[in-house]
């Protein structure tokens, strides 16, 4: 058996060494193909190599002044605290800037308008601090050319600004402090030069 194994071996190689392997020639076209994929080869490496655009990132929001939210305590102390008076209110100077009251409190007067010049006159007079009775404020009149009125004032520091009229030359007058501290009839005369009382 062994005889016959070693027999079948050297056959084996004496008939692949007797067998001539020819090299195989290369044609034309198989050296064209060649150098045509060597070409695309080197294509494909040229565009890989190429770097791809990355896209620029878009800008960073910058951040906005925001306040925090105010963080309240939900106990609040019970521990007692003083309290602090109030400085007392001043009265406002202004108190007396508006019409008088039609029947205010207090002693009141009669009081005579005349008007001395020659045009139609506007009155205005103002008590202008407060009486014992809490009285202040205006009244105002109109007075015809030379023309007078006669109404009942209230007592008071009482001051007087009159609007003269005159289409052609408008001027103003005004005249004050008067104090009538009586009953009797106080006389108030309107001139272009100003306002001027006479008392009883």
């Amino acid at each position: 058996m062994k005889r016959i194994l070693l027999t079948f071996t050297l056959m084996a190689f004496l008939l692949a060494a007797c067998s001539s392997a020819s090299e195989p020639t290369l044609t034309a076209a198989d050296v064209q193909g060649t150098a045509v994929a060597a070409a695309w080869t080197m294509v494909a490496a040229t565009q890989a190599a190429i770097p791809t655009a990355t896209p620029i990132p878009s800008a960073t929001p910058l951040p906005t002044n925001t306040v925090p939210p105010l963080e309240l305590p939900t106990q609040f102390p019970t521990q007692p605290f003083e309290m602090v008076p109030s400085p007392t209110a001043t009265v406002n100077k202004d108190t007396c800037n508006k019409l008088m009251d039609a029947d205010p409190d207090g002693p009141t007067f009669p009081l005579k308008i005349i008007n001395e010049t020659k045009a139609p006159v506007t009155i205005s007079i103002q008590i202008t601090q407060k009486t014992p009775f809490g009285v202040c404020g205006y009244r105002s009149y109109q007075v015809g050319s030379r023309g007078n009125i006669l109404v009942t004032f209230p007592q008071g520091v009482m001051y007087g600004f009159a609007w003269i009229n005159d289409p052609k030359s408008p001027t103003t007058a005004s005249g004050g402090p008067w104090k009538p501290n009586n009953t009797d009839k106080w006389t108030v005369y309107i001139k272009e030069s100003g306002l001027y009382m006479k008392g009883p």
